[in-house]
């Protein structure tokens, strides 16, 4: 008698990797300043709301999202973290004019952008082949980084992955859909000073002394 198949697990079939992408990032950055389950909850409905005000519910479910959609989502998650925890989600795009072709490039412009400040930062990498996943890079070094991923969390190491051409056995990076994420403090803004109200009569104004 031949053994059942394996179960599916959740995400196997469904393609909101970019959606917990985004709520794994905010976890990272936020575990310390006292981001729970309930918050990450509450953002992924946010998200949700997103994709469907951009008319990519409910197709995104099977279809996946794009770079367009996380880019939006992005504006939802920067309003969510300056709101529930008074901090600022700052983003860049370091391939954003000079697309790398060569591993080599991809690393240490990567890593470089990791270390120039001594502060938590993620990555929100596209991996491509076999099929197309959103995930989440930490740890950043010139040969390698690791996984904070809703499927696995592994450290992807130079060798192990390609960037551009497909190759067999190896993992394919999208260099030009890299996001590196992190946080800073939310400017105060201060508080205007209301004047007391008095019931008294203001002083009447004298008139204006010209000069003869």
């Amino acid at each position: 008698m031949a053994r059942p198949p394996t179960p599916l697990q959740q995400g196997d079939l469904d393609g909101l990797c970019g959606a917990y992408a985004l709520v794994n990032a905010v976890t990272r950055l936020l575990h310390n300043r006292g981001f729970q389950r309930d918050d990450a909850n509450r953002l992924f409905q946010r998200l949700c709301r997103t994709l469907h005000r951009r008319q990519r519910m409910p197709q995104a479910v099977w279809r996946g999202t794009h770079i367009d959609d996380i880019d939006g989502m992005l504006r939802t998650v920067r309003r969510f973290v300056r709101d529930s925890f008074a901090v600022n989600l700052v983003v860049s795009q370091p391939f954003a004019e000079n697309i790398p072709r060569k591993k080599d490039k991809f690393f240490r412009v990567l890593s470089g952008s990791f270390n120039l400040i001594d502060e938590r930062k993620v990555a929100i990498i596209g991996l491509d082949r076999p099929g197309f996943h959103w995930t989440i890079a930490t740890e950043v070094t010139a040969r390698s980084f690791r996984l904070y991923d809703s499927g696995r969390s592994k450290r992807l190491r130079y060798g192990d992955c390609t960037l551009g051409k497909t190759m067999r056995g190896l993992q394919t990076i999208v260099a030009k859909e890299t996001r590196i994420l992190s946080i800073e403090e939310a400017a105060v803004q201060p508080r205007r000073v209301l004047a007391a109200w008095t019931s008294r009569r203001p002083l009447a104004r004298e008139p204006l002394r010209v000069a003869a």
